[in-house]
């Protein structure tokens, strides 16, 4: 019900002086909403027109108001200009001590009819809805604007166009997002009225205490997907404080992949929630819709008596699940079936690694380490949005980076210049960003690819860079100048690793296609394809001397390639799990590799033994990085920590 300050406005009144009121919509706290008519337009479209009013009309609120709304509407309004996924504002004014912005009128169905008639999403359709949603949340929240208010009320489908034949099914389930909570601040501001900005069920603890943040959106999301799978409104779901988990999947068949995206979304504490939408859509990429739509999860019956136990056995298997089967978090980690290869026994140990320093800070997982040539510097890179500068020697960081050249993005790989001065950032928002390393400022955004840049790596000669992306090319470029030199094209599927042959004449690529393959700087051809993995190429790398390359599979083996022939000479295996991580040392002689097992081994290149175990990470090791100067070693894991290993002296 509207307050005396909102009494409707009479048909046939004109807002602004030019839109006339045809229809009051709907009427509540904040303002009402009417379907309006432009008489200035000669067609008279119609339009939305929203009011928002204040509880006090002091001068000090009207002042507040009116600094609220100049700000935060053009903001929409160049969003809504970028975007369809938003609707188009066409102007906005304030008349009579209240505030109206006119927006287009969607032709199409809330999402709230379609929960209210009791229809049910199938898993392949909550995955389309997701992706959709949350490049909308992505694109938003890039823009520095958190819609705060994500509820099926404020999710609209528009109506298909019918005469788009190709893309008909498209539009029929893209969704706008309406109603941003921004706005409604201009009722009364909540630190001082108690006046809650959002639809209390579906918004998280800390957006309730005033925070809004990009992952309060993403658990709002997180419960709209459950309702649309389950029927249960969230004020019927039950959270299992002991376990930081709701009981939402009892009964149901759903993927457990898919189980474990939708919980980490709608985590009850924030830093344990996905940070960003780009993170839980790339998450998404590697449930395929084949996996969706082939599980099935065995039914079972349970007496009235057992009810409470199964529920807390289903929650901690959840719980277990994702310990163990880090494989959805990472773009490197496609499951592909393989048979588990026999362990090779440790030959004798030759060399010991000793752990010489935890390196904490980061709050994600720290998909990339990499030294700097002198010796003891060394940059982190995570999916928390930052970077890291660390010093070795004394084991401190002298810098955090973050939110680069104004840019939300977690990064997937860091690479240095070779004489020090700057390193590049391969980023999960298709970019890729250049850093000064003695300033630490940013010196330049590439916008790169089509799709996530998953490597990086500078030429010899430090005078190009070549990035590789999920867009399925290879790109080369003059850095200083951010100008594209060539596009190599042949992969079949995302490429997730590249290296530069030490001439700076060649470049290496490893693919999700299980292929490696060499091209020509100058040309962009192709000159060699090697085949051998039976599972997506995680990682590469060239020994010192190029006569070598070293690649870690998801096939649960590491290979050494001879690259004058493209053979292979050996096969390495010992990995429990997919190989995300391959480093020669500084002579060629030690190759270190990491896996979703949690370890990294120590390989000797002549006999192809394990020399070593390292298995003090918690979680699935991500990133290493050898010490050009030393045989000191790093590493970077999903427990979101760097580690330092020292080679202790024989």
């Amino acid at each position: 019900m509207a307050t005396s300050q909102t009494i409707g406005k009479a048909f046939g009144n004109l807002l602004g002086g030019r839109f006339r009121v045809v229809q009051t919509i709907a009427d509540d706290s904040y303002g009402q909403t009417y379907l309006v008519e432009d008489t200035v337009a000669a067609e008279m479209p119609r339009w939305i027109a929203k009011s928002f009013c204040l509880i006090n009309k002091t001068n000090l609120q009207l002042d507040w108001a009116r600094s609220l709304f100049r700000n935060q509407v053009p903001k929409l309004q160049q969003l809504s200009d970028r975007s369809t996924d938003f609707p188009k504002i066409t102007t906005y004014f304030e008349q009579e001590e209240e505030f109206y912005i006119v927006e287009e009128a969607i032709d199409g169905t809330r999402l709230s009819d379609e929960t209210a008639a009791g229809r049910l999403y199938s898993e392949s359709e909550l995955i389309q809805f997701l992706r959709q949603l949350l490049t909308s949340l992505h694109i938003a929240h890039s823009s520095n604007m958190v819609h705060g208010d994500i509820c099926p009320r404020n999710l609209i489908r528009r109506k298909q166009n019918h005469s788009d034949n190709q893309g008909g099914n498209r539009s029929e389930q893209h969704f706008v997002l309406t109603n941003f909570a921004v706005l409604k601040g201009i009722y009364a501001t909540a630190a001082q009225n108690g006046v809650v900005l959002g639809t209390p069920s579906y918004m998280p603890f800390d957006q309730a205490l005033g925070n809004f943040t990009p992952s309060c959106d993403i658990y709002a999301l997180g419960l709209t997907a459950i309702q649309l799978l389950t029927g249960l409104h969230p004020s019927q779901l039950v959270r299992r404080e002991d376990l930081n988990l709701l009981d939402w999947q009892m009964g149901s068949t759903i993927h457990p992949k898919l189980v474990l995206i939708l919980n980490r979304m709608v985590k009850h504490h924030p830093e344990a929630r996905y940070q960003t939408a780009q993170e839980v859509l790339y998450d998404l990429d590697n449930l395929t819709m084949q996996d969706a739509e082939s599980f099935q999860m065995p039914t079972f019956t349970f007496s009235q008596n057992t009810n409470r136990w199964a529920i807390a056995l289903v929650c901690i298997a959840g719980i277990s699940l994702g310990v163990i089967n880090f494989s959805q978090y990472f773009p490197k980690l496609a499951v592909t079936p393989t048979p588990t290869p026999t362990v090779t026994e440790p030959a004798p140990v030759t060399s010991t690694y000793i752990l010489r320093q935890t390196l904490k800070g980061h709050t994600g997982w720290v998909r990339a380490v990499a030294f700097f040539p002198n010796g003891f510097s060394l940059a982190s890179g995570s999916y928390d949005r930052t970077l890291k500068l660390w010093n070795t020697r004394d084991n401190q960081s002298f810098g955090t980076l973050s939110n680069h050249l104004g840019s939300i993005s977690g990064i997937n790989a860091i690479a240095v210049h070779p004489n020090g001065s700057t390193f590049a950032i391969a980023c999960i928002d298709k970019s890729v960003k250049l850093w000064n390393f003695r300033s630490g400022k940013p010196v330049r955004n590439i916008e790169a690819h089509s799709g996530q840049v998953f490597s990086v790596a500078y030429s010899p000669d430090g005078n190009t860079l070549v990035s590789a992306s999920a867009d399925k090319t290879i790109k080369l470029w003059n850095w200083r100048k951010s100008e594209l030199l060539q596009t190599f094209e042949g992969h079949q599927d995302k490429v997730v690793s590249v290296a530069f042959y030490p001439d700076g004449k060649r470049i290496a690529s490893a693919s999700f296609d299980k292929t490696i393959r060499f091209w020509d700087v100058k040309t962009g051809k192709q000159t060699l394809s090697m085949t051998g993995h039976t599972a997506p190429v995680n990682a590469i790398a060239f020994s010192p001397d190029g006569k070598l390359l070293v690649s870690g599979s998801q096939d649960q083996t590491v290979k050494i390639w001879d690259v004058s022939t493209g053979k292979v000479i050996r096969t390495l295996s010992g990995h429990v799990g997919g190989v995300l991580a391959v480093d020669f040392n500084r002579d060629g002689s030690v190759i270190a590799s990491g896996g979703i097992d949690k370890t990294i081994q120590i390989w000797d290149v002549k006999t192809g033994k394990s020399m070593q175990i390292l298995n003090q990470h918690e979680a699935p090791v991500l990133s290493l990085s050898f010490n050009p100067k030393d045989e000191t070693l790093v590493s970077g894991s999903a427990d979101r920590t760097v580690k330092v290993w020292q080679l202790q002296p024989k």
